[in-house]
């Protein structure tokens, strides 16, 4: 379902973590349908995975202090690397989701109605872009972070955007980079606190669902095989419903700042970012032309303009619009000397 547009303002960040919170709540369904494409599969996965290790674990076990079997290290082996390709696989499968939901989100927020297909038909062509400015975000956190925490901290704020830019405004990857850059300059401090106030809703909602289903399930299925596998059930389950919340006030954080650096009003987001989206532009209005982008060129400060939607051009003539031939006014001409009559009259002279 479609929601109405917000007013694009600048909002306080009570007011994007409400808005985030509305539009959850109202695309509830979707979004976390959305998340489910990718986070069932993994967790059926992830729950085989289990279950193979924690029976690699208990062969180990009754092997004794001399060793495995060899089918035991074999299996072992086979576990790890199932748990690197699974890892390789979920990093792709994280990376599609989180875009597939900035532009379900994205349509939301602008009012429009999007279903699961639009989300990932609008994110698998940008699948490359994204995947490489995931690797590159994650490469200069996590070097900042090697060298001090601060530096990683900050650049994970700076590059917040980056990844929804790859395909809200189809940029590459060093070019979406660029741009959250310029978008995070000069409220760092308001994206840092709006991002690390939603972290800790989340967390603290995880943890207060996830914590007693966990302690439930140990205590019925004990903390064999099913214990792990209900524990991961679950986890996944929490990322499927709680996932679309931090996308969602990501988004509207976007939204925040380029309503604030560029003041964008809901027409002109609409038209520039609803196509690259998969939102058709606003329809031009019958016998108006269409707007043109302004002119690039010496600044116009101080000059004369023409209010929006009036013509330059010089009005037509009386009697043009109603399809009436045009007379040309009559020229004046000398008219010839007169001399009175007898009567005191005058008239022409021949």
């Amino acid at each position: 379902m479609a929601s109405q547009p917000p007013i694009l303002r600048p909002l306080s960040i009570a007011e994007i973590l409400d808005t985030a919170f509305r539009l959850w709540q109202r695309n509830f369904g979707t979004l976390v349908s959305i998340a489910a494409v990718v986070y069932v599969p993994l967790a059926v996965v992830q729950v085989v995975l289990v279950a193979l290790v924690a029976g690699v674990s208990a062969g180990a076990a009754a092997a004794g202090p001399a060793g495995m079997p060899v089918l035991g290290k074999g299996m072992a082996a086979g576990a790890i690397g199932g748990a690197l390709l699974i890892a390789a696989v979920g990093a792709i499968g994280v990376a599609l989701v989180y875009a597939a939901l900035a532009v379900a989100v994205s349509r939301y927020y602008l009012g429009r109605p999007v279903t699961v297909g639009d989300a990932y038909a609008c994110v698998v062509p940008r699948l490359g872009p994204l995947l490489a400015t995931w690797f590159l975000v994650f490469l200069a956190v996590a070097v900042g972070t090697l060298l001090c925490v601060i530096p990683g901290i900050y650049l994970g704020v700076v590059f917040a955007f980056a990844w929804p830019l790859v395909v809200l405004e189809n940029r590459g990857p060093s070019d979406a980079m660029s741009r959250s850059q310029q978008l995070v300059s000069g409220y760092w401090g308001r994206v840092f606190l709006t991002m690390l106030l939603l972290s800790l809703i989340v967390v603290v909602i995880q943890w207060a669902v996830a914590t007693p289903a966990n302690l439930l399930g140990q205590s019925v299925l004990g903390k064999g095989i099913l214990g792990l596998a209900f524990t991961q059930l679950v986890g996944a389950a929490a990322q499927m419903v709680l996932l679309p919340l931090s996308v969602t006030g990501l988004i509207v954080l976007y939204y925040d700042l380029r309503v604030r650096k560029e003041a964008f009003d809901l027409q002109l987001l609409a038209t520039e970012i609803g196509p690259k989206v998969g939102v058709p532009a606003p329809a031009a209005v019958p016998g108006k032309p269409p707007s043109a982008p302004p002119a690039e060129g010496p600044p116009t400060e101080g000059l004369p303009t023409v209010p929006p939607g009036v013509s330059e051009e010089l009005p037509p003539a009386p009697g043009a619009e109603e399809g009436l031939p045009l007379v040309e006014p009559p020229t004046e001409e000398a008219e010839p000397p007169t001399e009175e009559d007898e009567t005191g009259q005058q008239g022409p002279v021949f």
